[in-house]
């Protein structure tokens, strides 16, 4: 059986690039789209978080706040109590967001 690879920084943000930059993050958990409203490091992973309340990142921010790390880094988000690797995401164009699952 193959294994799914793992979306990293490099391949993210070379997918995305024809992308408008103003197209908000979302994440696509249990069929349910919440806002990606912040990020954090921890050791070769970057965590999308989500604050409830908060404004969806745009390219633009996301593109800004990650410049300076590895383009291996891992994107992932955290769960209650564990880290969860993402693997790829849906454009969304109705919403002009795309949902990373």
């Amino acid at each position: 059986m193959e294994q799914i690879k793992k979306m990293r920084l490099a391949d993210f943000s070379l997918s995305v690039a024809d992308l408008d930059t103003a197209t908000q993050i979302q994440l696509n958990r249990n069929h349910q789209f919440i806002n990606v409203t912040d990020i954090q490091i921890d050791n070769q992973n970057l965590i999308l978080i989500n604050t409830p309340n908060r404004k969806a990142l745009t390219l633009t921010q996301f593109f800004m706040r990650t410049q300076n790390l590895s383009r291996s880094m891992r994107i992932t988000t955290q769960n209650t109590d564990s880290i969860t690797e993402l693997w790829g995401y849906r454009v969304l164009p109705e919403n002009h967001s795309i949902a990373l699952k």
